[in-house]
């Protein structure tokens, strides 16, 4: 209470010296605006007689005489010294520093935890509850404090204090609660369920590609309801064709236990679409027919009282039972648009608008070439490739990697693991003789266009990586 005492001191004290200042005069008769003097009964005069400042300047005469400020100074000083006290005082009492609430009644405490906000009413329900345990509060302050408790869960557009959960919760497992007071807690404790990916609704992706589906639940401020409510959570997300009307199940998850974490946030509880308490994400293959899918995120919440019974031990059996019968169901909707290969690709670089020799752009390194050790096997080669320094950073690669031999050609895709970072593989090399290999970076629209998320803009054209000798078969040991 003093914080907020301390703050209305703290107006009143500004209003009076702001007052002071800015009131209005009293009387008729002209003064000097510079040093207040009497002008009455001097006939057109050019300066102050008391202080000889020029009385022809615009604004140099004042009509009436401001009143004393002293008392309204002396009324700023006093209260704003007692607003700064009290702030003082409720940042001691928070840190524990002074414990104020030791020496509040319980009165005021009970008013505190049921007006204040969540961390200040915390405290004064902590306080309140050592003194039931005590004894040097009456028993019928534990059915008061409930009360208050209830009455401001009841109150969603506020946050409710930690503490008041814990209220909650011993009231349930003592089996004071009834399943209708249950249910409403119930109702409370998950606010909302928002799509976190894609925030914009809409997936739009290439045939088959692998997509991030995320989506969040905002639980009431505080909540330790993981005690009193553990959650059995199924989820499938859905995709279903606009012209066949056909459904496909792309995944499936279900998580099981007291997944509401203990937080505290000062601000209006379960609205914020951006920080879900709880956090589900999926990684589906996306349709691989191209068109516009009728997305679906369908799931069930379910209390699992049941299976955490030994976490109220003061509940029966039935009770427990019956709220296991809890559930929310909820869906949430989205769009997918599969489109062809290429269409959202990213923008092609010609390598001789990055470099006089395009070579430099690229740096490839033979780790290892093989061939069989026998004439049955296949000849391969591992390697590294990168970007070079040459390289702008926001130029990636989307393309492939060209190995050549006497005119015949092998191809793979190459992987991006992000500017000036090599990434190694390997390539067996079928059909390929001892001799020399020519290995070039050619663009590919399809692979562009599956790391487009990775680049800003994809190198284009060809570019010659150089040559490397894959050896000859090894001769076979001799038979002893």
């Amino acid at each position: 209470m003093e914080f907020y005492l301390g703050i209305l001191l703290g107006l009143v004290a500004l209003i009076a010296i702001v007052w002071a200042f800015v009131r209005s005069r009293v009387g008729d008769e002209p003064h000097c605006r510079g040093c207040g003097f009497s002008l009455a009964g001097l006939t057109d005069p050019k300066v102050c007689p008391e202080c000889g400042r020029s009385l022809s300047r615009r604004r140099a005469v004042v009509v009436g005489e401001r009143r004393s400020r002293k008392k309204l100074v002396v009324v700023f000083l006093v209260l704003g010294g007692l607003s700064s006290a009290l702030l003082w005082l409720d940042g001691a009492n928070r840190r524990g520093f002074i414990p104020v609430n030791e020496y509040k009644p319980g009165w005021m405490l009970m008013h505190e935890a049921y007006l204040l906000d969540d961390q200040r009413a915390s405290i004064a329900t902590d306080e309140i509850i050592g003194r039931i345990m005590s004894g040097e509060l009456p028993a019928d302050y534990k059915g008061k404090l409930l009360s208050i408790a209830l009455r401001r869960h009841a109150q969603t557009w506020r946050s409710f204090p930690d503490s008041q959960w814990g209220v909650i919760t011993h009231a349930i497992s003592r089996g004071e609660f009834s399943i209708e007071q249950c249910e409403r807690v119930w109702d409370d404790v998950v606010q909302s369920v928002v799509l976190r990916v894609p925030e914009s609704g809409v997936i739009r992706c290439y045939p088959g590609e692998v997509q991030e589906i995320s989506w969040g639940i905002n639980f009431r401020a505080g909540a330790l309801g993981a005690v009193v409510f553990p959650l059995d959570i199924s989820t499938e997300v859905h995709a279903t064709d606009t012209d066949v009307a056909q459904s496909d199940v792309l995944g499936r998850v279900t998580v099981r236990g007291p997944i509401i974490q203990s937080v505290r946030t000062p601000s209006v509880p379960g609205l914020d679409p951006d920080r879900p308490d709880q956090l589900m994400v999926f990684h589906p293959s996306m349709p691989t027919q191209v068109g516009t899918y009728r997305g679906q995120i369908k799931g069930e919440m379910q209390c699992v009282m049941h299976i955490f019974g030994a976490y109220l031990p003061g509940m029966s059996q039935e009770d427990q039972d019956r709220l296991s019968q809890l559930s929310k169901s909820f869906e949430i909707p989205f769009t997918i648009e599969v489109v062809p290969y290429g269409t959202d690709g990213p923008p092609v670089v010609k390598p001789g608008l990055l470099a006089d020799d395009p070579r430099d752009l690229l740096e490839f390194k033979v780790v290892r070439a093989w061939n069989a050790a026998d004439g049955d096997g296949t000849p391969g080669v591992m390697y590294t490739l990168r970007t070079t320094q040459s390289m702008d950073p926001s130029v990636g690669l989307g393309g492939m990697l060209v190995f050549e031999q006497n005119g015949e050609e092998i191809r793979t895709t190459t992987d991006y693991a992000g500017h000036n970072k090599p990434f190694q593989s390997f390539m067996v090399l079928e059909g390929f003789i001892e001799g020399e290999v020519r290995v070039s970076y050619e663009y590919d629209e399809a692979n562009a266009s599956q790391h487009r998320r990775l680049m800003d803009r994809v190198l284009g054209g060809r570019v010659e990586l150089g040559v490397f000798e894959l050896p000859g078969v090894p001769d076979k040991p001799a038979d002893p």
